[in-house]
């Protein structure tokens, strides 16, 4: 699997203030073979949140510290307060990080992709280590994927996977990302498919023995079911298996119940038009396939989309 085209340090363009497009990319260079600037991936911790969080840990550390030296404080108490400074800075980050969460989901849900992805860099450029530096990582590789960056993505989930220990959701969502990467790309790399059945077995795995309060409330686990149902759809389709590609795009779709984003749902349609061609019902792929002629597509779908009309016959 190809690695990021750019591995280059980010500029702390601040999305708050500045045009999300110009948080994103280096202007001035830009990829022939793909018509991208080629992308910057942010640098966590270089924010004046972190050093402020920093400084009241530190200098609450330092007064409890003086507090007992000087009696002010029994050991008691400072254990008390020194649990409390600690506390209050993880909850700060938590709030935080669902916060700019919720305005990537959002932005995603919205068809607003510049406003979702400057709001999944500064989650990863503010996000701790652990947890949530790998769940900040999947959300941004979540937005690069449907702007058709799918070798960046796949390069940012590659620097930060989850670890043994890590929620359900933040592993889930990474595993199924990196599954979908390796799909999209097993043009170059054959293998891919192997390593994204692995994967999505593991994320199956993960998903039946998480509960919808460890997967973030009911409406996240809908999202990572019905998203899950998806990538192992086009997983079976590549493998030739169009019957199990329908089976897991009716899961899908009944989990989504009509709530699907315009980039996933061209995603299903074109995995279902596919599914049907291998299955002999050519009229019926054709007609999936007509039907997304004036819906946008990003130039992956694009090709993909003429790829099928080619074997379909379609002029």
């Amino acid at each position: 699997m190809s690695e990021s085209t750019d591995r280059g340090a980010f500029d702390g363009a601040d999305p708050d203030t500045t045009d999300p497009s110009e948080a994103l990319v280096r202007h001035g260079d830009v990829d022939e073979a793909t018509a991208l600037e080629p992308y910057r991936l942010p640098v966590p911790g270089r924010t004046w949140r972190s050093a402020a969080r920093f400084g009241v840990l530190v200098g609450g550390s330092a007064a409890i510290g003086i507090g007992v030296a000087t009696g002010g404080l029994t050991i008691a108490g400072a254990a008390l307060l020194a649990v409390t400074l600690a506390t209050g800075q993880v909850l700060a980050q938590t709030w935080r990080q669902n916060r700019l969460g919720q305005a990537v989901v959002g932005g995603i849900a919205q068809g607003d992709l510049d406003v979702a992805l400057a709001a999944a860099e500064r989650a990863l450029i503010e996000s701790p280590t652990g947890v949530m530096r790998t769940l900040a990582a999947s959300n941004l590789a979540s937005v690069l994927i449907q702007r058709d960056r799918v070798v960046e993505a796949a390069g940012v989930l590659d620097k930060y996977p989850p670890g043994m220990l890590h929620m359900p959701l933040a592993s889930i969502l990474w595993l199924n990302n990196r599954a979908f990467a390796h799909l999209a790309l097993v043009d170059d790399d054959p293998a891919g498919l192997e390593a994204a059945g692995r994967l999505l077995a593991e994320a199956e795995k993960r998903l039946g023995k998480a509960s919808a309060r460890d997967l973030g409330g009911t409406p996240n686990a809908k999202k990572l079911k019905s998203a899950l149902a998806g990538t192992r759809a086009i997983e079976r389709v590549i493998d030739k298996d169009g019957r199990a590609a329908l089976h897991h795009l009716k899961i899908a779709a009944e989990i989504d119940d009509g709530t699907a984003t315009p980039y996933r749902t061209v995603e299903r349609e074109l995995c279902r038009a596919e599914a049907l061609r291998l299955l002999g019902r050519a009229d019926e792929a054709t007609l999936a396939v007509e039907g997304l002629t004036d819906t946008h597509m990003t130039s992956r779908q694009e090709q993909r989309a003429a790829r099928l009309r080619s074997r379909l016959g379609i002029g």
